[in-house]
């Protein structure tokens, strides 16, 4: 999941004029768009982050992701994941074709 920062480059400016969602308005000091932004909305994208902060504190302005607990967002999870970082597919269980894709035919948390 990306969060709507993420609409923006690091510098606050809108990637897409036609795709934009928010933006860094200098001039105003503060993050303005078509959205409420999920983040402190006065951060500046040159703010640095407190390093004995927690959470938004801690984070830059420039850091778009936010969605885990340590404000960073994660591709691979350090414990708990049983069916790897992406979605994948996965045949049913009473499939009678192989899945080419995979050694796995099926789910590893698929409950018989």
């Amino acid at each position: 999941m990306l969060y709507n920062r993420a609409s923006a480059d690091l510098d606050g400016r809108p990637w897409s004029e036609r795709k934009k969602w928010v933006w860094w308005d200098a001039a105003h000091g503060q993050w303005v768009g078509r959205d409420a932004p999920d983040f402190a909305l006065t951060k500046a994208p040159d703010a640095p982050g407190d390093p004995n902060g927690t959470g938004l504190d801690a984070l830059s302005g420039r850091q778009p992701f936010i969605m885990k607990p340590d404000g960073v967002g994660w591709l691979f999870t350090p414990s708990g994941l049983l069916d790897g970082p992406l979605p994948t597919h996965y045949e049913p269980a009473e499939s009678p074709v192989h899945n080419p894709l995979y050694a796995r035919q099926t789910s590893p948390v698929l409950k018989y």
